[in-house]
């Protein structure tokens, strides 16, 4: 039988040198001594994870493959791989060929560790389907045999080398990050010998880390979207707010929206087409539909909203022409392009659960209908981890406006090309030459659920202090507010020829509140 157990001593050596010698010996001899590179603390819990599955191997060459053994592989190369994912997450959104370090064969340690750690996992899976065609390592591994196995030849080699390798790691971390208390260094420094120079950079902070271990670190609060996360208190008091004297704009009107959403009584956005006098309704879980008098529809579309790329919840919407442009929640879009042709089956099929055929996929240009490219990220740089509630659109350009969280704590506006889809420019909102604040107050604490775009200007309905902001499409900044009429759970914005429309909850009724326009 060629799977005999000389030949799985042999593989579990190579195995050994391949997982421990090769990838632990270039970074601690080439890259440390030689290139003189100290590993961070994270490449440290990698290095020490191989380390320990290298040494595990020597049990098994020296005890064969007891159950206790491979199951401790298993465990350590789940623990690398968490410390190895959790290394590359830090550094693989970053541009091209940014990292920490230097690289082994062209790719850098943290990569590495990934690679290696799901290597161990697959050699030891093919070892086990391998072992009961061996009567001797099957009786290892059930524990019907117990004996102590010479190694080989090249075994011996291997062992040598994996001793001399602990020891220099262990020489190696001694210098760079000493001994307890001290834990290691993130950045790191120069790998040296000098005792007297290296000493001086030990630190102990990775200690404090581990008190302040939390789950939901980092990790933004649920934004306030009505009818589906509504817990949030607003203070809607404008006199509170940061502005000093602003115009109040007139209530003209109210109206009751009755039509009918598609999972929920709530409307997320309005949205208004001047040319036809129609409104866009959209639903928080991508339903949109186009009426005239606020009680019928003619024309709709419901996303398939959770396949492909997830929309979350949907919360605004805009016009540009007679097409729709939406955004979820986590800042991915879609678009409702109208159509003059009837819609191809198949994309139809892909893209839609419901819909009268009067709209395709606006994003889809120039692809044929097996390409699945209408729903793109509007990836933003400062509001990295905030969400959106308020979307504007022009002919050009695209704007999404972040609500503040315990995470990002400043109100972004992004500003993103149509056509590439991409960050154009990004700004936190602040107030424009002769907009007066009060002292020592900011836009940070205002909470904006609604846009549009008018001319030169974004209007931004800030539901917090009830205040609708006028910001400069060019300079993102703020160069007028206005007071706004009291409402009952306003949460969009539209923008008419002579008027502004909000939308509104009450009594388990939609409605629409019609206002004077500021310019």
């Amino acid at each position: 039988m060629c799977f005999s157990e000389k030949n799985f001593n042999a593989l579990m050596a190579t195995a050994i040198m391949l997982i421990l010698v090769i990838p632990v010996g270039i970074a601690n001899v080439w890259l440390g001594y030689v290139v003189g590179e100290s590993p961070c603390v994270l490449c440290w819990w990698e290095r020490i994870g191989m380390i320990l599955v290298g040494l595990l191997g020597l049990f098994i060459l020296r005890y064969g493959p007891r159950l206790r053994y491979v199951a401790a592989v298993f465990f350590i190369a789940a623990f690398g791989m968490h410390m190895g994912l959790r290394h590359l997450g830090n550094f693989v959104q970053l541009d091209v060929d940014m990292g920490l370090g230097a690289s082994i064969l062209g790719v850098r340690t943290y990569t590495w560790a990934a690679i290696v750690y799901w290597a161990v996992v697959i050699v030891m899976s093919l070892f086990l389907i391998f072992i009961k065609k061996s009567a001797e390592l099957n009786a290892d591994f059930s524990g019907q045999r117990s004996v102590i196995k010479p190694f080989s030849a090249y075994g011996k080699v291997v062992f040598y080398l994996s001793f001399a390798l602990v020891i220099s790691n262990g020489v190696q971390a001694f210098f760079t990050n000493g001994i307890p208390p001290y834990g290691g260094k993130a950045p790191t420094d120069r790998m040296s010998l000098n005792l007297a120079m290296s000493s001086k950079t030990w630190e102990r902070y990775v200690w404090d880390r581990l008190k302040s271990f939390n789950l939901k670190k980092d990790y933004p609060q649920r934004p306030y979207i009505r009818g589906v996360f509504d817990t949030k208190k607003f203070n809607e008091k404008f006199a509170d707010g940061a502005v000093l004297g602003a115009p109040k704009l007139r209530l003209l009107g109210t109206k009751q929206i009755e039509i009918k959403m598609n999972r929920g009584e709530m409307i997320a956005s309005v949205s208004y087409d001047e040319k036809n006098q129609e409104f866009a309704l959209t639903s928080s879980y991508a339903g949109s539909y186009f009426t005239k008098d606020l009680k019928n529809f003619d024309k709709f579309a419901v996303l398939d909203y959770q396949n492909s790329w997830n929309l979350g919840h949907t919360t605004a919407s805009a016009f540009v022409g007679e097409d729709l442009l939406v955004i979820g929640q986590n800042k991915t879009a879609y678009g409702l392009k109208r159509l003059k042709e009837p819609m191809d089956k198949v994309i139809e099929y892909r893209t839609f659960l419901q819909t009268s055929g009067d709209y395709g996929s606006y994003f889809e240009k120039g692809v044929d209908r097996y390409t699945k490219d209408g729903r793109p990220f509007l990836t933003m740089i400062r509001a990295k981890q905030a969400y959106a509630l308020a979307f504007a659109a022009d002919e050009k350009f695209m704007y999404i406006i972040s609500a503040p969280n315990d995470v990002v704590k400043n109100v972004v506006i992004g500003k993103f090309l149509i056509s590439e889809r991409k960050l154009s420019a990004e700004a936190y909102l602040k107030p424009a030459k002769g907009l007066e604040l009060k002292q020592k107050r900011n836009f940070k604490d205002y909470y904006v659920v609604g846009a549009a775009s008018v001319g030169d200007q974004i209007l931004a309905y800030s539901r917090e202090y009830n205040t609708l902001l006028s910001i400069n499409k060019n300079s993102l900044e703020v160069v007028q507010a206005y007071e706004m009429p009291q409402m009952s759970e306003p949460h969009s914005l539209a923008v008419g020829a002579d008027r502004l429309y909000v939308l509104g909850f009450e009594g388990g009724k939609n409605l629409l509140y019609e206002m004077e326009r500021p310019f």
